[in-house]
């Protein structure tokens, strides 16, 4: 390319013959302020265009269609979750070893008796309870496979039988009630648990009372064989609900955000990366001459370098790249800080070193292949799409069937699944991380590709970003 010429400190800036010759100055005086704006009030040219539709058209339409969309996701998203709820996963567990009332009567299992009821009470299309064995559904809660468990205790049967003989006998010593334990999830999500919680206790609140009912018969029908009176209404209240509900979750609330944690370290690595990949795409460009450099009233343009299309982008690539490691070092620095629990620190931080590029290469890549409507591109892909469709707030299950098919391809749920896996679910491939780590890596393919194809044809076609007017560095101020 041309020579890059500078000024001399004192030398003074070359004038053009065609503007008139500016107003001479004392040395140490401010210039006067030139008549700048009252010339754009009589500029033809600038009235015209501002008199065209097509001129205030095309930013409000944009920003209107940006805008509405963002509303429509984010709010869609969260609205009615309750309304929106299909297929929620709940693990059901029946441990009841059953019992018998007396010798020689036969077994009795009143816990499958409630689970029976239970699912016949449940409606099939919002929530989809898995009878599992007691392993099988502390192993999927571990795996964030399933929002919450129902257990229903081994010795359900026992303890309910034992109040009906205190009962029946007269004894003053009543025995310990039935229990069943509610566990909610939040490391699947924690609006997730919430809604575990509002089952269960719609669920057992009829089912509880209904097992009451039948409860409290059999043991009147039981007296009466035995010729004593029924049961007093005192007696009978006190039976109406004999179920004991106790609740907990898999992880407490210290450290952990009751779950948000991990929503939020994902939110950081898509931000590092798509804002990063804006930045760097402005400094870059600016400093090879491509565009110029406003700061303030400072006025820059550099000598354009001639760097092709493809040579650009792979600098932009280099740039993510160490912007991806600094940023997740500082990440998991202010994390520790602030003392977010993270049991795998080096794993969280490589994840987050390959996710931060893959969404930085796509970023830079989209902008290189679609120019400034790229920026609009990489909002809505990343942002205006990918938050209402992580999951990772309300649950998939919660939210529209449009954000399930979204989650499939959208970035920020797939980051989410490896960030969850790694801070809740101890790095566990069959926690989310697997496919995590695959979409990840598809998602950075596409992004190479991408930039590759796009830049590599826009300069075979000879399509230069160079800036040939702008033959020497210029630096002005306004």
């Amino acid at each position: 390319m041309g020579s890059h010429s500078k000024r001399e400190p004192n030398e003074p800036a070359a004038h053009d013959p065609a503007l008139p010759e500016p107003a001479p100055t004392q040395t140490g005086q401010q210039p006067p302020p030139n008549d700048q704006t009252r010339s754009d009030l009589v500029n033809p040219a600038l009235l015209k265009l501002l008199r065209s539709p097509r001129f205030w058209a095309l930013p409000l339409v944009v920003v209107a269609v940006v805008m509405t969309v963002l509303a429509f996701m984010y709010v869609g998203a969260v609205t009615k979750p309750t309304a929106n709820l299909h297929n929620f996963p709940i693990a059901l567990v029946n441990d009841d070893a059953g019992g018998i009332a007396a010798p020689g009567e036969p077994q009795q299992n009143l816990g499958q008796q409630l689970a029976d009821g239970l699912v016949k009470g449940t409606n099939p299309d919002q929530f989809k309870l898995k009878r599992i064995s007691s392993a099988a559904a502390y192993d999927q809660l571990d795996t964030g496979k399933v929002y919450g468990a129902i257990i229903i205790s081994n010795d359900f049967t026992d303890r309910a039988l034992s109040i009906a003989r205190a009962i029946v006998l007269d004894t003053k010593t009543i025995p310990p009630r039935p229990t069943i334990t509610v566990i909610t999830n939040p490391r699947a999500g924690p609006t997730g648990g919430s809604i575990v919680g509002q089952y269960a206790s719609t669920a057992l609140g009829i089912a509880g009372p209904e097992f009451g009912k039948q409860f409290t018969a059999a043991i009147n029908q039981q007296l009466q064989q035995m010729g004593k009176p029924p049961l007093t209404s005192l007696q009978s209240m006190g039976l109406a609900n004999p179920i004991d509900v106790q609740t907990k979750q898999t992880i407490s609330t210290d450290g952990n955000g009751s779950g948000l944690t991990a929503f939020y370290f994902t939110l950081l690595l898509v931000l590092a990366g798509f804002t990063g990949a804006m930045i760097v795409q402005t400094l870059v460009d600016g400093s090879l001459g491509v565009v110029p450099s406003e700061i303030g009233p400072f006025y820059l343009q550099r000598t354009s370098l001639g760097i092709s299309r493809w040579g650009t982008l792979v600098i932009k690539w280099f740039f993510m790249f160490v912007v991806a490691m600094m940023m997740s070092s500082l990440y998991i620095l202010a994390c520790h800080l602030v003392g977010m629990d993270m049991p795998n620190m080096f794993t969280l931080w490589m994840f987050s070193v390959l996710a931060i590029t893959a969404v930085g290469v796509t970023s830079t890549s989209v902008m290189a292949a679609f120019g400034g409507v790229g920026m609009i591109i990489n909002l809505i892909v990343f942002v205006v799409l990918g938050v209402p469709s992580s999951g990772a707030t309300i649950p998939l299950e919660a939210s529209p069937r449009l954000f399930t098919w979204l989650s499939w391809f959208e970035p920020m749920h797939q980051l989410y699944l490896g960030v969850r896996s790694i801070i809740y679910f101890g790095a566990d491939f069959g926690a989310g991380l697997d496919i995590s780590l695959i979409m990840t890596v598809v998602g950075l393919l596409i992004g190479i590709a991408l930039g590759l194809l796009a830049t590599k044809y826009y300069d075979w076609k000879g399509w230069s970003r160079a800036n040939p007017k702008a033959p020497a560095e210029v630096t002005t101020t306004v």
